[in-house]
């Protein structure tokens, strides 16, 4: 999975269009996105706070963030894992939490509760993980697992 370092902004994918919102700042019409990110994380066994920082690091909260590599959404879920995770519309707000969610509590689960593996899985991959066992040497990934947990933190 790879995270959005850099968003484009899809016009489309967004009822409202895009923001221009910066990393880590949530405008007043994204509070009931933060509001399901919470109850989607609770329903998940996970802290709202870390899911929150992973959708802000992905796609600073706009629904219609594009990385270059192809990942789409809020939680930057890529084709191949919104597939696996039956996520019909990665565009779809809920859907992507919930699917997003739904993966990082997978990669978290797969590396032990580890959060540092888990961010690093769910940016890199769980192959590149066990590859490298632990936090593969990509400046990406390890720029994306520090930026995660700064905001956690």
């Amino acid at each position: 999975m790879c995270c959005a370092a850099t968003v484009l902004f899809a016009a489309a994918a967004s009822a409202n269009g895009p923001t221009t919102s910066v990393a880590g700042t949530v405008t007043p019409s994204q509070t009931g996105v933060r509001d399901l990110v919470e109850r989607v994380s609770v329903e998940h066994g996970l802290d709202p706070k870390l899911v929150d920082a992973l959708v802000r690091v992905e796609s600073a909260y706009n629904p219609g963030a594009v990385s270059r590599k192809g990942a789409m959404g809020l939680m930057q879920l890529m084709p191949d894992t919104a597939k696996l995770l039956q996520v019909k519309n990665p565009w779809d707000v809920e859907e992507n939490i919930r699917g997003g969610t739904a993966y990082l509590r997978r990669v978290l689960d797969d590396f032990g509760g580890q959060v540092h593996l888990g961010l690093a899985a769910y940016n890199a991959g769980p192959t590149a993980v066990d590859r490298y066992n632990g936090v593969p040497p990509y400046p990406e990934t390890r720029n994306y697992v520090d930026r995660v947990l700064t905001l956690y933190r």
